[in-house]
């Protein structure tokens, strides 16, 4: 039989460059007798196609119709009939978070079932204060989050999609072997992400045909700065929910973005984390993920995962001068001018959030 590998995420773990090098090297994986399929509805057709495999994945979380699910599935299990490869590769870091009532992983089992191919599945996972971080400055990207870093953070603490082990559990259940599990910043290798990616997967041999140094290795899909992720949440705290769709949430923060570079502002990413909620986060999360170490790696997860950079934040939410209020405030007058942004009275959603941030973490 030949081995399907489903790498379910985790997102911010790495996942765009490792999807980028695949899809830029579909021939040469081909060759080698890997398929990576290309998976896009027709009513998609005439955009960019993902370098993922997001369109199916958003599939089976009812984002998209049902009618596409049959359509997408039935191009892979086409793909795979015509390719007979012996390895099939499937990418998409949302996959992790879907809920048991979506069906995820019983669709691929029956898919992969019927094409008689074993499921193997592959994890990446991040300490978790790094992973909210991230998370944070994503759903800013999206005009998502009008919630000050802090209070996000607090209630990030208690969301379950930071317990691995319980987001493995149902994909452990459909593999045919123990998944592989990769950290983002591995403390027993220097290497980088995607050659350790390929050797969890048993295609390192094929790593001089897809790393060759030309995609700098984590680098695909950097997060925002601060000045991008305050904008951004103030634009949302100050309108409400704005009703745009994702690709114009987008386009109006990569305009941000544009108008940031051109007076060389944010070059570094955004960080909110201090050394109160690193700690935080080891307390909330420290006893959880030893016991998942132990049960994928067989060691702690400190001997496994190495601890990201503890530099300073650079919230503006929290550090802004009167010269960078100036700034954002120049940006989101020039926005206001020609999206069509309309306040909604959060005088009192502001205030709050002023008064938060001014007390410390605890």
């Amino acid at each position: 039989m030949g081995r399907a590998v489903i790498h379910i995420g985790l997102p911010r773990t790495g996942t765009t460059t490792f999807q980028a090098i695949l899809a830029d090297h579909r021939d040469v994986l081909a060759r080698n007798g890997v398929l990576y399929p290309e998976l896009t509805p027709r009513s998609a057709t005439g955009t960019p196609p993902h370098i993922s495999h997001q369109h199916l994945g958003e599939t089976l979380d009812w984002r998209r119709p049902r009618a596409e699910r049959r359509e997408l599935t039935g191009a892979l299990a086409e793909q795979v009939r015509a390719a007979r490869p012996e390895v099939v590769l499937i990418s998409y870091e949302r996959l992790a978070l879907l809920r048991p009532w979506h069906r995820g992983p019983a669709i691929f089992r029956e898919l992969f079932a019927a094409l008689g191919y074993k499921i193997e599945v592959l994890m990446t996972v991040r300490p978790q204060d790094g992973a909210i971080n991230s998370q944070y400055a994503w759903r800013a990207q999206f005009l998502r989050e009008a919630r000050p870093f802090k209070i996000a953070f607090q209630r990030d603490l208690r969301d379950q999609r930071y317990d691995y082990a319980r987001i493995l559990e149902p994909w452990a259940a459909i593999a045919h072997t123990r998944p592989e599990v990769v950290p983002l910043q591995d403390a027993r290798s220097g290497a980088p992400l995607v050659e350790r990616l390929l050797d969890a997967v048993r295609l390192g041999h094929l790593k001089g045909e897809l790393v060759d140094g030309a995609v700098p290795p984590q680098l695909e899909n950097r997060s925002p700065g601060p000045f991008a992720v305050e904008i951004s949440r103030r634009l949302r705290a100050e309108c409400g929910p704005l009703g745009l769709e994702n690709r114009a949430a987008r386009q109006l923060t990569e305009e941000i973005s544009t108008l940031l570079r051109k007076r060389d502002l944010d070059a570094e990413s955004f960080r909110g984390l201090d050394d109160g909620a690193r700690a935080r986060a080891r307390e909330a999360f420290g006893r959880a993920n030893d016991a998942f170490a132990h049960a994928v790696w067989g060691e702690p997860w400190d001997a496994c995962v190495a601890s990201e950079p503890g530099r300073p934040p650079n919230d503006l939410q929290r550090t802004a001068t009167e010269r960078d209020e100036a700034i954002i405030a120049e940006i989101m007058t020039d926005l206001r001018g020609r999206y069509p942004i309309q306040a909604r009275g959060s005088a009192r959603l502001l205030a709050r959030a002023k008064e938060a941030i001014a007390r410390p973490f605890r």
